[in-house]
């Protein structure tokens, strides 16, 4: 199970990446052939691997936070009217990066990431801030915070990875630079509109 869904994840990550490249959300009615042009590129054999398999190779095993916002852009493609991601879970997603991967990198004593072990003495309160954070940001209707939280809580007790760190289900350095990605493209789409919008009060 633990190799069928983490290349599942791999899969899916790979196919919102080529969407996002060759710009899929413009073919209109046309992005089955881009499913089935992917999906095919998937699972084509390099020596004695698949290539799906070689994407886990060098992405490891995504976090739940990589994996729902492919998910949920791979599903705008084929719905456009469905909602984007919240960008309260890229906000989310950074700001608990920039708290999680400098400590653990040596920058402090402290190493959160060890928190995320079972066997931790704070394992406990990580499970139960997480869940707050989850049940709170319900509550103020970031739901997609809130799923995502959730997502790693339960993906975590099933051990669904070989790992068993709780922040390795929860988030990784990708999900944290396409929520950075995310945000500098909806600054320069806000800077540029309101540049627009002066342009033509001047005419």
């Amino acid at each position: 199970m633990t190799s069928i869904f983490s290349l599942f994840a791999s899969a899916v990550f790979f196919m919102a990446l080529c969407f996002s490249v060759l710009q899929v959300k413009r073919w209109g009615k046309r992005w089955p052939i881009a499913y089935v042009l992917v999906s095919l590129i998937l699972v084509i054999p390099i020596g004695h691997w698949l290539m799906v398999e070689f994407v886990r190779g060098y992405v490891s095993d995504l976090s739940m936070a990589t994996i729902f916002i492919c998910a949920v852009y791979l599903w705008k493609v084929v719905r456009p009217s469905a909602a984007k991601v919240h960008t309260s879970l890229h906000w989310f997603i950074i700001i608990v990066g920039i708290f999680l991967f400098p400590m653990s990198m040596g920058l402090t004593q402290f190493d959160p990431f060890a928190m995320g072990y079972s066997g931790n003495d704070f394992y406990n309160l990580l499970v139960v801030i997480v869940a707050t954070v989850g049940m709170l940001a319900w509550f103020m209707r970031w739901h997609h915070i809130a799923i995502v939280s959730m997502l790693a809580i339960v993906a975590n007790g099933f051990q669904i990875y070989e790992s068993q760190n709780l922040w390795v289900y929860l988030i990784d350095p990708i999900a944290v630079i396409m929520c950075l990605v995310s945000i500098l493209f909806k600054g320069m789409s806000i800077v540029m509109s309101r540049y627009k919008t002066l342009d033509i009060k001047n005419v």
